[in-house]
């Protein structure tokens, strides 16, 4: 996949039959194997410090770059520096939010509307 991916990028056709490769396509295949092995580590690693149910994924494309040597995974959210968070209203109090709203409550809290209909569709 990477031989034919590079072959295309480099405006040549894929060909099944080839006998040898010029020394520049073989030493990009061998620097992206080496960064595919660092990126399945690092998907590793990441993968064991999740705290969900979800699988982390890494894939790189795009050039030859491995893993960032500067990320740190975290399970909580973290605020930056000087960035302050406002209280949100999260849930509702109603019996019925469609027949019965609270005052104040679901939609209400932000004056908006409800983005869906009972049926669960869009509303256009």
């Amino acid at each position: 996949k990477d031989l034919e991916r590079e072959l295309v990028r480099r405006g040549r056709k894929p060909n099944k039959s080839l006998c040898r490769l010029d020394p520049s396509f073989s030493s990009h295949l061998v620097q992206k194997a080496k960064q595919r092995r660092a990126l399945r580590l690092w998907e590793q690693h990441l993968n064991a410090k999740r705290n969900h149910q979800g699988a982390i994924l890494v894939e790189n494309d795009v050039d030859l770059e491995g893993p960032p040597k500067d990320f740190v995974y975290i399970n909580e959210y973290r605020v930056g520096e000087g960035i302050t968070l406002n209280q949100v209203a999260v849930g509702c109090e109603c019996r019925d939010c469609y027949q019965d709203p609270s005052a104040g409550c679901c939609p209400g809290a932000s004056l908006n509307r409800f983005a869906y209909n009972d049926q669960g569709q869009v509303k256009i």
